[in-house]
């Protein structure tokens, strides 16, 4: 993947993705979350993909 951004608009995930390592840029907005896409980091079982978004574009 060479999306830059992870979207995800789901606590549960966000807090996946924190656990996993992610690191969350603040965007102001209560009901999304964005994260870098650190290609290094790899997602764990517990990650439902069908509840995140890839984007190389970052609206803040």
């Amino acid at each position: 993947m060479t999306d830059k951004f992870i979207i995800t608009f789901d606590e549960d995930t966000t807090a996946s993705l924190l656990k996993l390592g992610f690191v969350e840029i603040p965007s102001g907005n209560a009901k999304s979350h964005v994260f870098i896409n650190n290609q290094t980091l790899k997602f764990d079982e517990n990650i439902d993909v069908s509840k995140i978004k890839f984007s190389n574009m970052l609206c803040i």
